[in-house]
């Protein structure tokens, strides 16, 4: 998960309030709505301590339309008085109100869970004339729309025999292959356009078929049949397979880089420790202050308890009483929120787990860059270590 554009607003540990409001507008009473669970929220955060002035400003923001169709949220952390974050995501608070936090940095927990569902991907509807192509981030949140019409003489198929027949047929599939070829164009322009690499395409199975056959081959691509494009149609098929291949896309991200840290684990042929992962808290703290750390493996609600200690620099990060890597004093976080700061300002990757994953019993494990046995890149110079 990309968290870059997180680094501004983590560098910083200084009191920050965070909100997460259930931004649905549904029902007819909506604005009211919205108010009364900005009022709970709140009240929570001033019990935390927070601030009159950040909880006026998150308030002006967290009260206002998001411009985007539900299921929708919103993201919010104010710090001395003005807001510094601000982002929807494409669902929605279990409790359907929302939740609030008081800490030295942003409380970033929605967005690691719920960026991954808001993947952005393509839905195509295709016919043998041309196709109507939407570009998504997040299931609800629609951010481009394009459409190509391409040629409609000889697009019907030919019932006569003879001659006459083969070369009206062949002019038939030409001209649905010349269709495809430009839907194909298209999708693979939009796509490109908003970095996405996942496709939904329905329609009949031979119009989809010379589209993928004309689309570059490093596309992940759902199929749906039937005639999708047809004014009327049902969009269920369509809203099921996004949801299932989102779903599938999640699941499985998660499940390869639990797989790299078990063969991380694993012994080398030679039956010696390869050190590439880090298996615990600890392990993984002292990962983070040696730069090692390339995907951290996270269950937030397993560490939420815990507290770490950050200091100023990206790979000032401690256990409370233990190893410091900078000299003064340090700012008390929750475990995760230190790791997840710790990971963005040293461009380390995150993934986000389920609770109670049997491969991370600490709730914190790492994939590192380098092994525990191996000289850190840093300490080399033209591949040799340094004097």
């Amino acid at each position: 998960m990309n968290l870059a554009s997180l680094r501004t607003v983590l560098t910083e540990a200084a009191p920050t309030s965070t909100v997460w409001i259930d931004a649905d507008r549904g029902d007819e009473n909506a604005d009211h709505e919205v108010r009364l669970r900005w009022q709970t929220l709140a009240d929570r955060l001033r019990e935390l301590g927070a601030p009159d002035a950040d909880v006026e400003a998150l308030g002006a923001a967290a009260t206002a339309p998001t411009g985007l169709p539900d299921p929708s949220s919103r993201v919010l952390a104010a710090r001395a008085g003005r807001v510094v974050l601000d982002e929807v995501v494409g669902d929605t608070p279990p409790d359907g109100i929302g939740d609030v936090a008081f800490e030295a940095v942003p409380d970033v927990t929605p967005l690691l869970t719920l960026r991954p569902r808001s993947a952005s991907f393509v839905v195509a509807r295709i016919d043998r004339v041309g196709a109507d192509v939407d570009v998504f981030s997040g299931p609800a949140i629609p951010v481009d729309e394009a459409s190509v019409k391409g040629r409609t003489k000889h697009i019907h198929k030919f019932g006569g025999g003879g001659w006459a027949h083969l070369r009206f047929q062949h002019n038939t599939e030409e001209a649905w292959r010349k269709n495809a070829e430009d839907v194909a164009q298209l999708i693979d322009a939009k796509a490109k356009e908003h970095d996405v690499s996942l496709l939904v395409l329905g329609g009949d199975q031979r119009a989809r078929t010379f589209v993928v056959e004309a689309l570059p081959g490093d596309y992940e691509i759902v199929e749906v049949e039937g005639n999708v494009r047809a004014e009327g149609a049902s969009e269920d098929q369509l809203d099921a397979a996004v949801t299932t291949a989102v779903a599938a896309r999640v699941t499985g991200q998660a499940q390869a880089v639990v797989e790299r840290l078990r063969a991380a684990r694993e012994p080398a042929h030679d039956g010696t420790e390869t050190g590439t992962a880090a298996i615990d808290l600890e392990r993984t703290v002292a990962a983070f202050q040696q730069g090692q750390v390339s995907v951290l493996l996270l269950d937030p609600a397993a560490l939420r308890a815990r507290r770490l200690v950050v200091g100023p620099g990206p790979h000032d990060l401690a256990l409370p009483g233990g190893p410091r890597t900078w000299d003064g004093d340090g700012v008390d976080l929750p475990a995760d929120l230190a790791l997840v700061r710790a990971a963005v300002l040293t461009d380390a990757d995150v993934q986000v787990l389920p609770g109670g994953d049997a491969d991370v019993p600490d709730g914190a494990a790492a994939l590192l860059r380098w092994g525990d046995g191996e000289v850190s890149p840093a300490a080399l110079r033209d591949g040799a270590p340094l004097p």
